[in-house]
């Protein structure tokens, strides 16, 4: 699949609910919203520090290539979501949009 997955709420896959029902990445399609996944990080990018043009606003941002047993994607993290992920960790993303 091409496209990003941005987050909006993640944390560590031991803290997740036994009722928790996580999409398969190879399900996931351009504009889908509201979804949860459980995915491992495989890699990480170094951060790169990029310029709103209309703000003139900083930020920092981070690429990871995240997975599960069906698939791989970029996952986009930024400012202070790129220290709560860390290479071969598994994490639940909630409310993540593509």
């Amino acid at each position: 699949m091409d496209g990003y997955i941005i987050m909006t709420h993640i944390t560590d896959n031991s803290n997740h609910a036994s009722s928790f029902n996580p999409t398969e990445i190879v399900h996931l399609e351009p504009r889908m919203t509201c979804i949860n996944i459980l995915f491992k990080v495989i890699e990480k990018s170094p951060i790169r520090i990029v310029r709103s043009k209309s703000t003139g606003r900083e930020y920092e941002i981070c690429e990871c290539i995240v997975g599960d047993s069906t698939a791989r994607i970029k996952l986009t993290l930024w400012n202070d979501d790129i220290d709560l992920v860390e290479p071969d960790h598994s994490y639940v993303l909630s409310e993540g949009f593509i």
